[in-house]
């Protein structure tokens, strides 16, 4: 009866009933950790002036590797050799600037 051993779905250890008692906290105010007025904004990646769309590119039956690469209206988009550009060569839109 191998089984019956704890963690193993058989008839182990009983179960314990019943809640923890709340752990005791402190009255102090505590910064957040995901704090949605302090997250930068989302600055897209763009190309000729044009937000560009990331895409999962699988090259490798033609000897490219799998990266991540770029779309723009529906189209991959190639340099002159004709392989897809990565998604990480395009830049950033600039940062805006903020009023305070």
């Amino acid at each position: 009866m191998a089984d019956k051993k704890p963690g193993r779905g058989g008839a182990g250890a009983p179960k314990k009933k019943g809640k923890k008692p709340p752990k005791a906290t402190e009255d102090t105010p505590v910064a957040r950790k995901s704090n949605k007025r302090e997250r930068a904004e989302v600055r897209h990646r763009l190309f000729e002036g044009k937000p560009v769309i990331p895409v999962s590119f699988t090259g490798a039956s033609a000897g490219y590797g799998n990266y991540m690469a770029g779309m723009l209206d529906g189209q991959t988009i190639r340099d002159k050799a004709g392989r897809p550009i990565p998604f990480q060569n395009f830049p950033l839109e600039p940062k805006a600037i903020k009023d305070f």
